[in-house]
């Protein structure tokens, strides 16, 4: 346990006392004081969440998801293998999804689509490609990346829902990263925090437009300060009021490797989107160096080309780099048709 962790078990200690009263306390609207109190335990519990989330610094991970539809045979598998270095300031995703739906002229059948990319960032650059690999573009940092799911960042596991997860980069970059994560929790409205059990805590927060939506996490912060349960309720009816059972709902398995606490299991339902996601994470390497070359173009082992004939002569279309940067486009390498007899 390093002295930071204790500094932030101190911290939370402090407020026990206040915690233990309120509870067994009929249910009531908090003072002034009890308010101020519980905003400082909450506190103490996401700064200690981002201080042992920061602890992660590198690593090699496999991801295996599953998403299901409450309603209809849609199966959607999604394999991942992800890098990261620096804090996240270099990473890399591949992913392969395989998309099983109902045929939509053979009725009784089902269709299988497959989808790949490889996805890289750095502070100087993004990387791009999918379908058969050879055709990539290198864009500026924030350019939005291609394939069927978005890259995510595993340190906000249990922080948002499945949607904000799979496509939050896609849609609205670096938002649903851990930083900007937190920050949104910093706006959020207290409604109260709870103590269940030796450091065990439950935290409910307003957020939305009229505070429409309720968020209840609960805060394991003698096991790294880690969210096990999450789950986000809506106002329905007329008056509104918030709906009994959740329409978001997860939890999230984690475990000590090298001394770093880590997810290695995340179950979500969802009645918003009506669907089941299971991932499961394989951790392959934490905090151990990252060769640089694996978030460069040299490093993601493309194909030599793709097969096409031109003038009826067999060949390939040699895997093409283009660097989209700063508006231009300029041909790194590849591109060139190279016919078989010279490929022999």
């Amino acid at each position: 346990m390093n002295a930071s962790y204790k500094i932030k078990v101190f911290l939370l200690s402090s407020g026990l006392f206040f915690l233990s009263a309120i509870a067994s306390a009929p249910a009531q609207k908090p003072t002034a004081k009890e308010k101020h109190e519980q905003k400082k335990v909450v506190q103490s519990l996401l700064q200690g969440m981002q201080q042992q989330r920061s602890l992660l610094k590198s690593g090699e991970f496999k991801a295996d998801a599953v998403v299901t539809d409450f309603a209809t045979p849609l199966r959607i598998e999604l394999k991942a293998d992800c890098f990261f270095s620096q804090q996240f300031k270099k990473f890399r995703f591949d992913q392969d999804v395989k998309q099983i739906t109902p045929h939509p002229k053979k009725k009784g059948e089902k269709r299988t689509l497959h989808s790949r990319s490889i996805y890289v960032k750095t502070p100087e650059y993004s990387i791009h490609t999918e379908g058969n690999n050879t055709g990539v573009r290198i864009n500026d940092p924030d350019y939005k990346p291609y394939g069927y799911f978005s890259p995510f960042d595993i340190r906000v596991i249990g922080l948002i829902n499945d949607s904000e997860l799979l496509y939050g980069m896609s849609r609205s970059g670096s938002r649903w990263f851990l930083p900007g994560v937190l920050q949104m929790y910093q706006s959020y409205e207290l409604e109260r925090i709870t103590r269940h059990s030796e450091g065990v805590y439950e935290v409910t927060w307003f957020f939305g437009k009229s505070n429409e939506f309720k968020l209840v996490l609960w805060i394991d912060e003698l096991h790294g300060f880690t969210p096990t349960k999450y789950s986000v309720y809506r106002k329905t009816g007329t008056p509104k009021r918030f709906d009994s059972k959740p329409a978001i709902k997860s939890e999230i398995t984690w475990k000590e490797i090298e001394s770093v606490w880590v997810p290695v299991a995340f179950n979500t339902d969802s009645q918003f989107n009506h669907q089941r996601l299971e991932m499961k994470f394989e951790w392959l390497k934490i905090n151990q160096p990252i060769p640089a070359t694996v978030f460069t173009v040299d490093g993601m082992e493309l194909p030599k080309g793709r097969r096409i004939e031109d003038n009826g002569a067999p060949g390939i279309i040699e895997t093409s780099v283009i660097d989209h940067r700063g508006g231009t486009k300029k041909l790194i390498r590849g591109g060139t048709f190279i016919p078989d007899k010279k490929l022999e």
